[in-house]
This record gives structure tokens, C-alpha cells and sequence, in this order.
């Protein structure tokens, strides 16, 4: 079994782009009605969400349901204030998109209208792999890692930070840096895996 992070990447990238798009559409309608049933999403919220590319699980279910239950909703952004690893901009129905140097689309809003992680309530992380720990795999940037290095020191502050995958990105154990930042849940198409028990924000 690989355990070098870059072929633990390439494996679980290279299982999710494997699966058909009708694949891909059903995954993201299960995992979206077991995350509306969740008890973190009951009441509105602000909520970070984040647009999938090379075979992500879909958010755009979920972030259309989001939007109709009057939760406030925030995409991740790069291009944002000098000294930010990350901040995240709102996001609507509404909204102009443009894409960063990696092509990921993100809001054009001026920067006095970012906020950065710890004022979220709710933050849905993408990620190449997860084990059963809680342990996430992202793309190597340390873009999420950085932005909630706060919760190393307060891990029970917001935001509740829930992974979003397809089962397929199952890994039994993955390799931990001391700046890796543990999930508290995370939904697949299957499951919602509680890590740590986290209340609903109020």
C-alpha cells in the first residue's frame, strides 16, 4: 500500500475521476440529503462551502439547498488580502465568478468583504483522502491547514469542520504532519463519520 503522500494523492484522485458522471451526480444527492439531516445545518448559518473540480464530490446540491434555507454561504478565496494563506468571500445566487491561478472559481467581492475561517460556523473541506481518524489528505498547498491552524491550540471553536468525499477516498491510515488539522466529521454518499463530538453552533 503506498503511504507516501503524493501517491496516496494520485490513487484516491485517480479513484474518484474512475467514477461515471451518473455516479458522480447520485453521490452528491445522497451526500447532500444525509448533510441536511445533520444537526449543524438546522439553523441558519454561515456556512463555507467549496466548488469541486478533478472528480471532487459535488457541491452544487447541497449549496442550492443551503442557499434556499437561508444559510449565508462563503467560497474559498486566494485572492484576498496580503498575510491571508485563505479567506472566504459570500457567495449567492448572484454572484460573479472568477477563476484563481489553480482554475478555481471564486467570488469577485472586495476584500473588506472576506472573513477568514474562524468566522464561519460551518466549513465543508475538500480533500484527496481520509482515514478513520479523521485525518485528511488535501492537495499539498496547506491552504485549510493554515487557515485553521487556530484550532491546534482551541480545537472546540467554530468552525465545525465537516470533509466532503466520496467513499471511494477511504484510506485505513494516513501519514500525520504536526500542522495537519483533523476533520470533526465528514459525509460521503454512504455515511456521516463523527470524529469528535461537536455541538450545533448557536
Amino acid at each position: 500500500m503506498p503511504n507516501h503522500p503524493t501517491d496516496l494523492r494520485q490513487q484516491c484522485r485517480q479513484r474518484r475521476r474512475q467514477l461515471t458522471p451518473q455516479q458522480q451526480i447520485e453521490h452528491a444527492g445522497a451526500a447532500s440529503r444525509i448533510a441536511l439531516r445533520t444537526r449543524w445545518l438546522q439553523r441558519p448559518k454561515r456556512i463555507g462551502l467549496f466548488l469541486p473540480q478533478d472528480g471532487e464530490l459535488d457541491t452544487h446540491f447541497l449549496l442550492e439547498a443551503l442557499l434556499k434555507r437561508g444559510h449565508r454561504l462563503y467560497l474559498p478565496v486566494l485572492q484576498t488580502l496580503r498575510g491571508r494563506p485563505m479567506a472566504f468571500a459570500p457567495y449567492t445566487a448572484a454572484s460573479i465568478l472568477t477563476p484563481n491561478r489553480f482554475r478555481i472559481h471564486e467570488p469577485i467581492t472586495p476584500h473588506g468583504d472576506h472573513i477568514n475561517a474562524h468566522q464561519l460556523d460551518v466549513l465543508f473541506a475538500p480533500l484527496t483522502c481520509f482515514d478513520h481518524a479523521g485525518h485528511r489528505l488535501g492537495m499539498g498547498g496547506g491552504f485549510y491547514d493554515r487557515s485553521l491552524a487556530f484550532k491546534q491550540w482551541f480545537p472546540n471553536v467554530r468552525p465545525v469542520v465537516i470533509g466532503w468525499a466520496h467513499e471511494c477516498q477511504y484510506q485505513p491510515e494516513l501519514p500525520v504532519e504536526p500542522w495537519d488539522q483533523p476533520l470533526d466529521a465528514l459525509i460521503t454518499e454512504t455515511r456521516l463519520y463523527e470524529f469528535r463530538n461537536i455541538q450545533a453552533p448557536t
